[in-house]
């Protein structure tokens, strides 16, 4: 979580918890948002920051000779991006359900039917990778639109944002004045974000 500016050290002692990785990856996360924040658009602002948290964190191994665990990392990396296109599909169908006009008896039936299939596709790569994400205590409570939202919050724009790095040939000061000048612009800030897991 951020403190916005308020404090000039972005970490707070409720961080410092967790292993180097994380407390790494935090720094990264709440710099980039001192960076750049936009009030009241947070899907904006939480994607550019994991965008910067994955960005930066891959770097800092790299820069520290930290190969294999590069590679651990990178390959979370792609499991986290399996499960967040799980909870991406289960919204789309909540979405198209939403818009069909169903009896609500029918459409509650339907809706928890979703999300528990939801829960069990990510359960089941989980087990599949031997991985622990965190997501089973929302699914052992039983998911819902909240939880699936909050979860779009912090990665649907980060597709574009990859793109608008990859665009800058991957250098970060021409990737954070490009993402300036769309952070002024309400329509920039959404074409960005169209580019997402959830509709692409």
């Amino acid at each position: 979580y951020s403190t916005l500016g308020h404090f000039a050290d972005p970490v707070l002692n409720t961080m410092l918890r967790y292993g180097d990785l994380d407390l790494v990856g935090t720094i990264f996360h709440e710099l980039a948002h001192q960076l750049i924040y936009v009030p009241g658009d947070s899907e904006f602002d939480e994607s550019f920051a994991m965008t910067v948290q994955a960005e930066g964190l891959a770097r800092w191994l790299a820069a520290r000779g930290r190969s294999g665990e590069l590679q651990r990392y990178l390959t979370g990396q792609r499991q986290d991006r399996a499960i967040i296109q799980v909870f991406a599909d289960g919204r789309s169908q909540l979405k198209r359900l939403y818009a069909s006009g169903v009896p609500r008896e029918q459409m509650l039936t339907r809706k928890h039917a979703i999300l528990a299939q939801t829960g069990a596709r990510v359960l089941a790569l989980e087990r599949q990778w031997h991985v622990h994400t965190g997501y089973d205590q929302w699914i052992a409570a039983g998911l819902n639109n909240a939880d699936l939202a909050s979860v779009g919050t912090y990665s649907d724009c980060v597709p574009g944002f990859e793109r608008l790095l990859a665009r800058n040939g991957g250098e970060l000061p021409l990737f954070y004045a490009a993402v300036r000048r769309i952070s002024r612009d309400r329509s920039a800030r959404r074409a960005l974000c169209a580019l997402c897991v959830l509709d692409g």
